[in-house]
This record gives C-alpha cells, structure tokens and sequence, in this order.
C-alpha cells in the first residue's frame, strides 16, 4: 500500500469523503464532525496534512 499527501485538486473528493463520513455518523447517532472549509482544507494540504 502507497500513502501519498493529498494535493489542491483533491478538494472535492476530500470534501465529498467527510460528508459520507457525517451521514454515516448520523446514521449510528454518533457525535458529527463539523463541516470544514475549503480553506483549512488548503492549509492542510500545504502543511503535509492531508
């Protein structure tokens, strides 16, 4: 298995992945993960953390 850092253009898939995670999270009445903006998104990735 290859684990490579997420680049810019990887944004909608990152965000579509949390969202899917959130409905999953509803769906077991778990406690939800906020919705992150686009630009902590950017940060993250330009800090190798995403």
């Amino acid at each position: 298995m290859t684990i490579e850092n997420s680049e810019t253009q990887d944004i909608p898939e990152i965000l579509r992945l949390y969202e899917t995670a959130r409905e999953f999270q509803k769906v077991k009445g778990a406690v939800l993960w906020p919705e992150f903006e686009q630009k902590l998104i950017k940060v993250e990735i330009a800090e190798n953390r995403q």
